[in-house]
């Protein structure tokens, strides 16, 4: 309690007050207090004040006693409180700064809708000449978008929880995160709302996806494979067309994936030369083969171009692979088929060269047989009375063996068998074959048997065949080649007969002629001994 200038009462928490101040109970009042009591004393009644005293603000409620000249002083400590104002204004004034200076929409609605907050940036995008404060969506939007975003907002609220997705707004597309936002009540009500603006970036990406689209059908439907890689050269994307010629699936291919499809005769060349390619950031051109489970092999043709970014830096990869298998086949084909005319060749000069058919023989296997792995050869021949086929020559077996192989009969074995029918015949994977017309063969250690009949205007001369013991089959072109060999043979053979016929019959004439001369000789010569005589005589 105070009078008009002394302190005449103070309670325990007024004294500790009065003590700061360095004022006793009692004491004459300061300035401060008399000048509040005196305004007090002349308005009549209560008078309401903040005042700082020294580090402290009070809120000072003086009240006027009825006797006219005291008056109840009560003092509250507000310097927290002021502290917390300050703090929270000068908050909302950087939220507000914030808000105003901000490049993206910002708002703030209440729980039917209306705005009750919202920066420049959102009233431009709603379409506002001024504040939408107090107005919703329906009130600036085409009703049908305006129901689309208040059930976003609801969707919100009801949830609990913020959400990001893609608005339409006017003709602006937004990127925009919703919240929901305690009232006064403290009851999530309320929702707020940043929307960044991206219709350019929106245009961008569909475009990007209409070009990874074009992209994909065009890998797709390409005959060639095509494939992406990263700058370090890791496996990013497959087309199906490269997927087939791998025989992998475009998810196997990924990163490092790819190479497993590599035949292992190529894969340590290829991941050499490619990893090469990428550490000097240099395109790559190789030629390999792809393995199939199925042990089908495919050869490709690959190539694979640096990608660059706007500064040049290397990006990645894009390449394809062009399937050339059927290119490869025909060059091995066209080398072979070459090998084996100049082999011919030089068989035929074996032929020419040598009179003799068993020599020949020897000499045209020497000749062939590295080059189709060949370990054996037999050549029957039809023995003089025409009832089955003896040994003729032969290679690749003991001399014991030979001994036992001196007579065959038509229909025996393989070669009785080609001989029986006349027709040629290849056995296959004779070592697992329970046929008994291989049997024979097949105590030799034989493989594979190619034995082609000796025919010359019809007449069957015999037969001749080739053995391996290494393979177990021989191809098509491999036979042909044997069956133009025995042609050949059979050609050089039947001049040889012919030759031999020719020299017989020559032998023949000479011991005719010898012999008529001699007959001749013998009755004239006593004719010739008496004319002798009378020539004597006569002289």
């Amino acid at each position: 309690m105070v009078g008009i200038d002394h302190i005449s009462f103070a309670n325990p928490a007024a004294e500790k007050l009065l003590h700061q101040w360095g004022i006793r109970s009692g004491a004459v009042a300061p300035p401060l207090i008399q000048s509040m009591v005196t305004e007090a004393m002349a308005l009549g009644g209560q008078l309401d004040v903040e005042k700082a005293i020294g580090d402290q603000t009070y809120f000072i409620k003086v009240v006027p006693i009825s006797d006219g000249i005291h008056a109840n002083l009560y003092f509250t400590d507000i310097t927290e409180l002021k502290k917390l104002e300050h703090h929270l204004r000068c908050s909302q004034e950087r939220f507000d700064a914030l808000s105003l200076h901000s490049p993206v929409a910002t708002y703030i609605k209440d729980a039917d809708g209306r705005y009750i907050q919202a920066n420049p940036v959102a009233c431009r995008y709603l379409g506002a000449v001024g504040d939408v404060v107090g107005l919703n969506d329906r009130d600036l939007l085409p009703a049908e978008m305006a129901e689309l975003l208040h059930k976003n907002d609801q969707e919100v609220i009801r949830l609990g929880q913020a959400i990001v997705l893609e608005e339409q707004v006017g003709r602006w597309r937004f990127l925009s995160s919703k919240f929901p936002l305690p009232d006064e009540n403290g009851n999530p009500t309320l929702l707020g709302g940043v929307s960044v603006e991206i219709t350019e970036r929106a245009e961008i990406e569909r475009r990007l996806r209409e070009s990874e689209e074009r992209f994909r059908i065009l890998t797709d439907n390409a005959p060639v494979g095509i494939f992406l890689c990263s700058a370090d050269g890791q496996s990013l994307f497959v087309n199906r067309a490269w997927s087939i010629m791998a025989g992998m699936s475009s998810e196997t291919a990924l990163g490092s994936g790819w190479t497993a499809a590599l035949h292992p005769e190529d894969r340590q060349r290829v991941i050499k030369d490619w990893d090469h390619a990428v550490d000097r950031h240099m395109a790559s051109y190789c030629e390999f083969r792809f393995l199939h489970a199925d042990g089908t092999v495919v050869w490709v043709q690959g190539c694979a171009l640096q990608l660059t970014g706007p500064n040049g830096e290397l990006t990645g990869y894009i390449g394809s692979c062009v399937d050339v298998t059927e290119r490869k086949n025909a060059d091995q084909l066209l080398q072979r088929q070459s090998a084996r005319l100049r082999l011919l060749w030089e068989a035929a000069g074996v032929i020419l060269s040598n009179d003799r058919p068993e020599l020949m023989l020897h000499k045209l296997f020497e000749k062939i047989s590295p080059h189709l792995e060949l370990d054996a050869f037999f050549s029957f021949m039809v023995n003089p009375s025409g009832d089955g086929l003896s040994l003729f020559s032969c290679s690749g077996i003991s001399e014991e063996q030979k001994a036992d192989l001196g007579h065959l009969d038509f229909g025996q074995a393989i070669c009785g068998t080609v001989a029986l029918h006349r027709e040629p015949l290849v056995v296959t994977c004779i070592q697992q074959s329970e046929e008994p017309m291989a049997a024979l063969v097949k105590g030799y250690g034989v493989s594979v048997y190619a034995c082609n009949p000796i025919m010359a205007g019809g007449e069957l001369l015999g037969t001749l065949s080739f053995a391996s013991r290494t393979r177990t089959q021989f191809d098509a072109d491999e036979i042909e080649f044997l069956e133009t060999i025995t042609h050949s043979f059979t050609g050089a053979y039947v001049r040889w007969r012919l030759l031999e016929d020719l020299r017989a019959a020559d032998r023949k004439k000479d011991e005719f002629l010898a012999t008529l001369a001699h007959e001749l000789r013998n009755p004239l010569a006593p004719i010739r001994t008496g004319l002798e005589v009378m020539k004597m005589a006569g002289g």
